[in-house]
């Protein structure tokens, strides 16, 4: 069963405070919710990066999508993306000298117990916890954007199938984009440079 339940407070303890909604997999059964408060941007921005979220786990298997992945094409669903990305270009133009902030290795551990929400994430003590996530989300959107933008959503359709398949990035890279990304190190490095065009 699958259903969206909204609140008409934000008291719903499953929720971070910058966070508008969350996408609920019950442990017993197939049920799944989203679970937001009364917004205005219920229907072009919450519904469809909620669902997003459903789509990929269901597709891909909850173990097998890196959360930058997860957010990255989450976000690339709503429908004002383009006005996201525009600010989100300026949020990371501001950091583009920080290679740290640019590693899927660093995306990959932002979330993790141990970072705390970004707490200890390297450079994180540099700039507000609120910015710190902030930069998660604009990353992680940038990356996707750029992976498509630059390599077409077919190529993108197969880094994804892949990652699924349970192939490390670089292999995943490898199979996807044959001529042009065969690693991490080069994906990051096109990446940044992206950023200064």
């Amino acid at each position: 069963m699958t259903g969206v339940q909204t609140c008409a407070l934000p008291i719903y303890t499953r929720l971070s405070s910058w966070s508008a909604a969350v996408a609920v997999y019950e442990e017993e059964g197939d049920e799944k919710k989203i679970i937001t408060f009364k917004q205005n941007k219920l229907i072009d921005s919450i519904l469809p990066h909620e669902i997003t979220h459903m789509v990929l786990n269901d597709y891909m298997g909850k173990d097998n999508v890196p959360l930058w992945l997860h957010e990255g094409i989450a976000q690339y669903q709503e429908k004002h993306r383009d006005k996201k990305e525009i600010k989100n270009k300026k949020l990371l133009a501001r950091h583009s000298n920080r290679k740290e902030l640019f590693s899927l290795e660093n995306l990959d551990s932002f979330f993790s117990k141990k970072t705390a929400y970004g707490s200890t994430h390297p450079g994180a003590e540099e700039i507000s916890r609120d910015e710190t996530v902030n930069l998660f989300y604009a990353r992680s959107l940038d990356l996707v954007g750029f992976m498509i933008r630059e390599f077409g959503q077919r190529n993108f359709s197969r880094f994804c199938k892949q990652l699924r398949d349970k192939k490390d990035y670089d292999g995943a890279l490898r199979f996807s984009y044959p001529t042009s990304v065969r690693s991490v190190e080069k994906l990051e490095s096109l990446w940044q440079q992206s950023l200064s065009d």
